[in-house]
């Protein structure tokens, strides 16, 4: 009577185990999560490096590098009444570090849609540092600044290779200073980037 006791104790605790093993894959299944990853973008406003390596499940920092392109159209007036119009373009270096938080990664999965390479919406701020490039004007002059820009963003890759991401922001920083306005200058305006590249 004993032996069989003790048999139907193993049998029913080996069937306990195993259901518990089977809901836990079936109810608890690994959630996603960010992805390092490597890019390489343009956009209107030049070409640029990313690396996106990440912090737990849905946060990431991103390091960037690249070339800033740009153009620009001034009118001004002197106090002796003489007009001055320049068009010109300008070029720049610049470093960027970015911790990123993708709130849509998990609402995406939830819905059967591709989280690979990152895809979904996030929150970020983005420090921009410029360093002094190349200006085809002899009134203006690239000397450098720092931006602070907290952005709202999204990110989709197509075919697990093809990235698009859109960002908007709006930044705060400071120009360095220049021969024409002397101390630091603060800049600020709102920061809106649509880029398309190539993730690795």
């Amino acid at each position: 009577m004993k032996k069989l006791i003790g048999g139907a104790a193993m049998v029913m605790m080996m069937a306990a185990g195993a259901n518990m093993e089977a809901e836990a894959q079936e109810g608890f299944a690994i959630p996603a999560s960010v992805e390092a990853n490597h890019s390489v973008t343009i956009n209107l406003l030049g070409i640029h490096y990313a690396y996106e390596h990440p912090l737990g499940r849905t946060g990431t920092i991103i390091g960037r590098a690249g070339l800033n392109l740009g153009a620009a159209s001034e009118h001004w007036r002197t106090g002796t009444m003489i007009d001055y119009h320049d068009n010109y373009w300008m070029m720049a270096p610049s470093l960027e570090i970015e911790p990123r938080w993708y709130y849509g990664i998990d609402r995406r999965e939830g819905k059967g849609r591709n989280t690979d390479k990152n895809q979904g919406s996030f929150l970020a701020l983005k420090v921009q540092n410029y360093f002094p490039g190349y200006v085809s004007s002899d009134y203006v002059e690239i000397t450098g600044g720092t931006m602070f820009v907290p952005a709202w963003g999204l990110r989709r890759v197509w075919r697990e290779r093809w990235l698009m991401e859109f960002t908007a922001g709006y930044g705060v920083g400071f120009a360095h200073k220049d021969r024409w306005w002397g101390d630091d200058r603060l800049i600020r305006g709102v920061d809106i980037n649509l880029r398309f590249g190539v993730a690795f």
